[in-house]
């Protein structure tokens, strides 16, 4: 078999168990070459021997076993599943505990996508049944921007614009961690700022994890809270039939696609999940935040912020009382509510 004809059997291959699901753009053909050759260079400053790693073990060639390993699999699943093979394949040879890493974390991710179904991806994600009447999919207006609800516990909302808010560097300085990145240091700023000062009620946004786990599974950099946010990779996927879809925009994700580089993952024009530099300034942004939903209830019926404030209060003061007395906190609130 000639490279050309191999290479063709590998394309086939890839479109065959759903690796492949339209063409590329070529700047997004261009930046997953760059990033191959990054992680190469990466390896030659490491000081790590130029050798070639064979693909067999026990006489079999690790494509063969891919290729069986995956036989009726498709999509994420085929590609986990593959990925995980080959981080095993090869620990011993290449980069050790590393790699295990790297595998466990694509098993992980199939252990979660075997429960990710309608009652179970709700329970990983704890999908409540709001008490304010709030659900997945609804729409409002925000600042004038317009929301989506993806998520929904029985106090709170997660929240997206429904669109690109406007196109901005994931980070100037190219660093690919949302916790240091001067994007995070805009939206809980100036764009925070901007929402309150059009009538959001500061009191309205709780502080709420982001899991900054790398696309690659390293976690190098840990996690980061925030008040305003961007939707994980991970989030994206369980929650991606709330989100709308925005055909001809793509956005960024919070999720680094490795420590070792400077790609970001972003959501393409078609859905699918890809990586670009961090200081691309033409990649949408849709900010995420998490809404005291009783307050979003009060400032979309147009009470004042004077209103909102002591209603807040008021609340806050009955969960101490509740707490104090070993009340239902429930039974409280219900209480207040008539």
């Amino acid at each position: 078999m000639t490279i050309n004809e191999f290479a063709a059997e590998v394309h086939k291959n890839a479109v065959d168990h759903g690796w492949w699901d339209g063409e590329r753009t070529f700047p997004e053909i261009v930046a997953l070459i760059h990033s191959e050759v990054s992680e190469a260079l990466e390896e030659y400053r490491d000081g790590k021997p130029l050798l070639y790693f064979p693909c067999n073990a026990g006489g079999i060639e690790c494509i063969d076993a891919l290729e069986a390993a995956t036989s009726g699999l498709q999509g994420i699943e085929a590609f986990c599943t593959a990925n995980a093979i080959k981080y095993l394949w090869r620990w011993k040879l290449k980069n050790g505990e590393e790699d295990l890493q790297k595998a466990v974390w694509y098993i992980n991710r199939l252990i979660q996508r075997a429960g990710a179904d309608s009652a179970a991806g709700k329970e990983l994600f704890n999908m409540k049944e709001n008490k304010h009447g709030f659900e997945p999919k609804q729409e409002f207006t925000m600042g004038g921007i317009a929301w989506t609800v993806i998520q929904t516990g029985a106090d709170w909302v997660k929240c997206i614009t429904s669109d690109c808010v406007e196109e901005r560097a994931f980070d100037e300085g190219n660093k690919n961690d949302f916790a240091a990145s001067s994007l995070r240091a805009y939206l809980n700023g100036e764009f925070l700022r901007r929402l309150i000062k059009a009538g959001a009620p500061e009191e309205m946004f709780e502080y709420f994890n982001i899991d900054l786990t790398a696309d690659d599974g390293l976690k190098n950099y840990g996690g980061d809270r925030v008040r305003i946010g961007l939707i994980t990779c991970e989030e994206y996927r369980l929650l991606r039939g709330n989100i709308p879809a925005l055909p001809d925009r793509w956005w960024w994700t919070a999720t680094p696609d490795s420590p070792i580089n400077s790609f970001v993952r972003y959501v393409d024009s078609d859905g699918s999940l890809s990586s670009f530099y961090a200081f691309l300034g033409d990649v949408g942004v849709r900010p995420l935040c998490n809404l005291k939903s009783e307050i979003l209830v009060s400032y979309l019926n147009g009470e004042n912020a004077e209103e909102q404030k002591k209603r807040a209060e008021a609340v806050d003061m009955m969960k101490h009382i509740a707490a104090a007395w070993d009340i239902d906190a429930e039974e409280v609130f219900g209480r207040a509510d008539e």
